[in-house]
């Protein structure tokens, strides 16, 4: 450690090649808590990577810079990602589901026992009531990521996508030894509004998925489709004309590589099919 503007030296050695030192400066690097990406199709990415003094107004912000992009300014979804958010402060965490939540709890404390400590629930203004959110989370997803995702799902606001979180949901009291030494002890648990149990157990998604598909283990390798056949019936002898596959939606293109993203983006657009009511025929 150093202050900003002063150098540090260090030596690098690889398996096979000769060590090698290295002087970088020390500088104060602000990486942004929140950031977001209109991806297209009435559809935003918002990335919350902790949770700080201002997250939840940034979250706000973003919310409304995501409506502003849409053609009709309205937003027919949104990702809020909190992959590898390891937590920050709580009553961020409780902001942030204010935010689309209105009423009932969002958070509750017990002690031994199971004893009621306290209890904080939603306010009624809640400018977000209406925005169909997928949430993503992953096994680095902890504390006040957890009380978020335990929150939303509990009240029905939001589909969790991805990984079972880490399970921190204890809460800890510093208490002074009088030696220059400090004892941090555990004094409580975090419930959701269900009064599912954080701790150890963490929130398990709604649709679970990895980082990465899982391979397709085919069990009928032989086995080809009705098409493959030579003298199969073919659909123009009946009058009728196959369309073409659809292509993917603009906004599942551009989650790109990530594949719990894309996951979370189709959900949101087949759930927009469904609230739309469908088409008649």
């Amino acid at each position: 450690r150093g202050d900003p503007g002063t150098k540090v030296s260090f030596t690098v050695e690889r398996k096979g090649q000769t060590p090698r030192t290295v002087t970088v400066s020390r500088e104060v690097i602000d990486s942004p808590a929140v950031t977001s990406t209109y991806l297209g199709d009435g559809i935003g990415h918002i990335r919350l990577r902790d949770f700080s003094e201002t997250s939840a107004r940034e979250v706000d912000r973003a919310l409304d810079s995501l409506r502003s992009s849409t053609v009709d300014r309205k937003l027919k979804g949104v990702v809020l990602d909190l992959r590898d958010n390891g937590g920050g402060l709580l009553d961020q965490a409780i902001a942030v589901v204010d935010l689309f939540v209105g009423d009932g709890a969002i958070v509750r404390t017990r002690g031994r026992m199971g004893t009621l400590l306290d209890e904080v629930g939603a306010s009624s203004r809640t400018p977000w009531r209406d925005v169909p959110v997928a949430l993503l989370v992953n096994k680095a997803s902890a504390s006040a990521s957890e009380v978020v995702a335990g929150a939303l799902q509990d009240h029905e606001r939001a589909l969790v996508v991805g990984e079972r979180t880490y399970g921190k949901g204890s809460v800890q009291a510093p208490f002074d030894l009088g030696d220059g030494s400090i004892l941090k002890l555990t004094i409580a648990l975090y419930y959701t509004p269900d009064d599912r149990l954080i701790q150890a157990t963490g929130i398990s998604p709604d649709v679970l998925v990895g980082r990465k598909p899982a391979p397709f283990e085919d069990s009928h390798p032989d086995l080809e489709p009705e098409r493959a056949h030579p003298q199969h019936l073919r659909p123009e002898s009946f009058g009728y004309t196959p369309t073409e596959e659809k292509d993917i939606s603009e906004a599942v293109a551009a989650a790109g590589d990530d594949f719990q993203l894309r996951v979370a983006v189709e959900h949101l657009e087949t759930l927009g099919r469904i609230r739309g009511g469908g088409r008649r025929r």
